[in-house]
């Protein structure tokens, strides 16, 4: 039935040599049930230079997310893995939020070390060199631009990830001031 209508549009294109625009064949499509998979790898094979593209993209993202935490120095740490530090490895919070935000709410036993302040006040936490510290901040994102700074003076930096958000989140206790 098909190959019908394929001579069919190609006699009517063949009677009128100037016709540009083709005439409006309709060809059914398959009633053959394919599955998703298979037309993804169908997709793949006939559009193989946007699969290679995407998958060098994906690669790329992926070393770049792994040198950007690298170059941050510190390990990035779960709610649960900073609770484990603090209790069984003594680690020390450096809180790097300012004074109001600290005094609203913050990890228990944590030092205030506002992240615009840590090159002048690093004497602060000077005897816990030997000890893991965690920086913590609002969402983690100051902890990133800090953690090179303390790794340049031989601290052992880890990484609250998501900051306070995430410790909030995880429904965690705050000590106030």
């Amino acid at each position: 039935m098909t190959e019908g209508l394929i001579k069919e549009c190609a006699l009517k294109n063949q009677k009128n040599p100037w016709f540009v625009i083709p005439p409006l064949c309709i060809i059914p499509r398959s009633t053959k049930q394919v599955s998703p998979m298979q037309e993804i790898i169908t997709f793949m094979q006939q559009h193989w230079t946007l699969s290679v593209a995407l998958a060098i993209v994906l690669v790329l993202l992926i070393i770049v997310e792994l040198l950007k935490q690298k170059s941050s120095g510190g390990l990035y740490l779960s709610s649960a893995r900073v609770t484990h530090f603090i209790n069984h490895q003594n680690a020390i919070i450096v809180d790097l939020r300012n004074a109001e935000a600290f005094a609203s709410g913050h990890i228990v036993g944590a030092i205030s070390l506002p992240m615009d302040e840590i090159k002048d006040k690093l004497k602060k936490i000077e005897k816990f060199k030997s000890q893991p510290i965690i920086l913590v901040c609002a969402t983690g994102g100051d902890s990133q631009r800090t953690a090179p700074i303390l790794l340049k003076n031989g601290y052992l930096v880890h990484i609250l990830t998501g900051g306070l958000k995430t410790w909030k989140m995880d429904q965690l206790p705050l000590v106030k001031q």
